[in-house]
């Protein structure tokens, strides 16, 4: 609290907060952000893994999708309490996410099937080989040449152009991370210029 005097001398009190630094704003938000983003990853791994390793679901596809609508709740509302103030009610905050982010599930799983099942390296290896693709590759095998055999074998899949599972899925999800963060930001948490609720 501030006190400042008025025209006539007399002392009033100011509540007037400081306005949080955008720099120190940003930072916080996408602290609280990743640690919801972990959250969600975790529920997401783990409902994944548990329906393959168990034979509930056969199909990787099958699979991500579940573990995707069972991550994309922890995400609404981990984000809704935790990182976003937006103006929109429930409903609608929810409908837009599920929109975006059923772009981004598609993306994810693409993304995996495609690092699971090596089409992402024939490409690489193939068409983009002259445009960076064949550096990409060779930074590859040269990571799983550096590291050690109990860790690398781990990080390769069946064929030397395919990955595992497990490194299929945290590529496609930190790169699905760098999308949901900015559809949340400017699109299902903008604050709203009436915040109706």
């Amino acid at each position: 609290m501030t006190l400042t005097a008025n025209i006539t001398g007399e002392t009033e009190a100011s509540t007037h907060v400081p306005a949080t630094p955008p720099l120190r704003g940003l930072l916080s938000s996408l602290g609280a952000f990743a640690l919801v983003g972990i959250a969600a990853t975790i529920v997401h791994y783990l409902v994944l893994m548990l329906l393959l390793k168990t034979g509930l679901v056969a199909s990787l596809i099958a699979a991500n999708l579940l573990g995707f609508a069972a991550a994309l709740l922890v995400s609404y509302i981990g984000n809704h309490v935790y990182v976003f103030d937006g103006g929109r009610s429930h409903v609608q905050g929810f409908a837009i996410m599920v929109a975006g982010y059923l772009g981004v599930m598609a993306f994810h799983t693409t993304l995996m099937i495609g690092l699971t099942e090596g089409q992402i390296f024939a490409f690489l290896q193939g068409p983009a080989a002259p445009f960076g693709g064949a550096a990409l590759l060779g930074l590859w095998y040269g990571v799983l040449d550096i590291l050690p055999a109990w860790l690398s074998q781990h990080m390769a899949g069946d064929t030397p152009l395919t990955t595992s599972t497990t490194i299929a899925f945290l590529a496609s999800s930190g790169s699905a991370a760098v999308l949901t963060y900015c559809w949340n930001r400017f699109i299902v948490f903008k604050p709203m210029a009436s915040t109706e609720r």
